[in-house]
């Protein structure tokens, strides 16, 4: 289970290293249109760890669930299907 979820987190944060920068800059962008907004720059960086931390949370409930359902099913099922 450890090395299922150590395999799947490792692809998710490096995506969202990956978008973090695209997605500030973009976000950034588009708030110079109003007059009253946030610093992004300043709130920008936790907003993207919390994004982060939901989508590692999903990948690792998705797996940990999926493993968990193939567990518990009978070998002699699996067996059979192939």
């Amino acid at each position: 289970m450890y090395l299922l979820i150590k395999q799947f987190t490792l692809p998710v944060a490096i995506a969202n290293i990956a978008a973090w920068p695209i997605a500030l800059y973009l976000i950034n962008r588009w708030l110079e249109n109003f007059n009253q907004r946030i610093d992004l720059w300043v709130w920008g960086p936790v907003y993207c760890l919390l994004a982060a931390a939901l989508a590692i949370l999903i990948a690792w409930l998705t797996v940990g669930g999926q493993a968990f359902f193939v567990a518990r099913e009978k070998p002699m099922n699996a067996l059979r299907e192939e």
